[in-house]
């Protein structure tokens, strides 16, 4: 409820003719780029400036107080039986088994702890990724980083608000999980690593480098934001030439083959873009990500490890990092006319951080070479390749071919499960009634032809009843989309700024009548 009414006092306080703005820092100079990093705000204004707020406050608390301590007139509802609560109850009790999502398609997977601490050793024990630590290295590596803050503040690099925002006083310790990779190996699947590192000790310095990188990143020629991007580009193609290709290149492990050397140098590379008298400088940039690369680490069962190799995982700034370091491959060796000799091959080049789409011109076996020099293109880089003359799955789309003319389709991947939210579920109601819609819209933008968004249609209807929603529902988002086109659905909807302050407060009995 502070939460709440400290918002209204604000919404108030910063609202009238001439509030007391004396509290907020000193402004950007005029070559400074702006921001939006601050340190998180604590500041409440004086109290009783409206008489009709604090009379609205306290009203509102006397309230949500009588329908707390009467919640036991409310009803609640169980969907979960005594037995799958006690089953639930079961396996959280058992410490030999450990409960993961799978890392693709839905799944939940039971595993036995004691091969999920090994995967993680066998992982973090490679002395070319990670380095085991003595000790917890926060308060040293803290000094290291306000050392450089504290340089670049009073060389006017920083402003204040981007320095309290950068020297974070009290991180918390990011931690090491995977999840298995079911699609690899069903009976011992290898993990796949992940670093939960938000309000780590590197997370502020990462979010602002991703800040300057981020629009670097999407101007690379074969930069695809999203699967709407894609289906764009694919819209927009003139009909192909005979026989072509449709090809998928994966990067693999792109983020842990990285070298740190490298990924700076195409950082560097791209940043010569920017004005060289713009503040923070580029070299300002540059010894930020250094630093969130070197002193990325974390803790696994009660032990530090840092990671010595490859982007840093959890952070950030590791796809728009990626993006900018393969980015710089493609303009040295894809895109060069001197040395890619296939390039008048290349109908389209299209990346998403590390899949990449071509359509090609020419015949299986020049193909084949052009592979071979890809992979020879960089010593740290390595490419899996799929080619097919009709269809070929990229992201979620199943992109297809007939006569000459591209199309797509919904993808559905072999791993993937129906993890709808169920009908039953305590989420909210207006968030349950809006997902048959939500998913409708995703069909209509996907499928092309009519007939696969038929098709589909069906399938995900199936999905939603399986999961317990009724035909009533299902059948308002289906004349709901049915009034939409693709064109509208591309588009969006523009929000409308709303003015008001928005009470969140956890589930309970009674929340419906707050």
């Amino acid at each position: 409820m502070f939460k709440f009414f400290r918002n209204i006092r604000l919404r108030e306080y910063f609202s009238s003719p001439n509030p007391d703005t004396s509290i907020e820092p000193v402004g950007y100079s005029p070559v400074h780029t702006p921001t939006p990093f601050r340190s998180k705000s604590y500041f409440v204004p004086p109290a009783n400036r409206n008489h009709s707020i604090e009379t609205y406050c306290r009203l509102v608390e006397k309230d949500v107080a009588h329908l707390l301590k009467n919640k036991q007139d409310f009803k609640s509802f169980h969907n979960l039986s005594k037995d799958e609560k006690k089953a639930l109850l079961d396996l959280q009790s058992d410490t030999s088994v450990l409960i993961r999502p799978a890392d693709k398609g839905g799944s939940v997977v039971l595993m036995d702890r004691t091969d999920y601490v090994n995967e993680c050793h066998r992982q973090l024990l490679d002395n070319t990724f990670y380095k085991k630590l003595r000790s917890d290295p926060t308060s040293q590596f803290q000094n290291t980083i306000f050392t450089v803050l504290d340089g670049y503040l009073n060389s006017g690099q920083l402003t204040k608000k981007e320095y309290d925002f950068l020297a974070i006083q009290h991180p918390k310790i990011a931690t090491f999980y995977t999840l298995p990779k079911l699609h690899k190996n069903v009976t011992n699947p290898p993990g796949h690593p992940i670093v939960a590192g938000i309000d780590a000790i590197t997370a502020p310095l990462s979010t602002f480098v991703d800040f300057f990188i981020r629009p670097l990143a999407e101007q690379l020629p074969s930069f695809v934001k999203d699967i709407s991007s894609m289906i764009s580009i694919i819209e927009s193609l003139d009909p192909l030439p005979e026989n072509t290709l449709l090809v998928t290149f994966d990067v693999e492990s792109l983020y842990t083959n990285i070298p740190h050397e490298g990924g700076i140098e195409a950082m560097e590379h791209f940043l010569l873009q920017r004005d060289p008298n713009e503040l923070p400088s580029s070299a300002c940039i540059i010894t930020l990500a250094e630093i969130v690369l070197t002193h990325n680490y974390f803790m696994f069962l009660n032990y530090f490890f840092i990671q010595t190799k490859g982007t840093a995982m959890g952070s950030p700034m590791a796809p728009n990092y990626a993006n900018l370091y393969v980015g710089y491959m493609e303009k040295q060796s894809i895109f060069n006319p001197l040395k890619n000799v296939f390039l008048p091959n290349i109908i389209i080049w299209k990346r998403y951080i590390d899949d990449i789409f071509v359509l090609w011109r020419g015949d299986a076996e020049l193909l084949q070479s052009f592979y071979a020099f890809l992979n020879s293109c960089s010593e740290h880089l390595r490419f899996t390749m799929q080619s097919d003359t009709r269809q070929i799955s990229f992201l979620d789309l199943l992109i297809l071919c007939e006569d000459n003319v591209l199309y797509t389709d919904l993808y559905r991947k072999p791993t993937d499960r129906n993890s709808l939210l169920r009908a039953d579920s305590c989420h909210p109601l207006p968030l349950k009634n809006s997902l048959p819609y939500s998913q409708f819209c995703r069909i209509k933008r996907i499928c092309i032809k009519q007939s696969d968004f038929d098709r589909n249609m069906a399938e995900t209807q199936d999905k939603f009843k399986e999961r317990g929603y009724n035909n009533d529902k299902i059948n308002i988002a289906i004349e709901k989309i049915q009034n939409k086109t693709r064109h509208d659905l591309f588009q969006g909807q523009s929000r409308k700024k709303t003015h008001s302050c928005v009470l969140t407060t956890r589930y309970s009995k009674c929340s419906e009548q707050i």
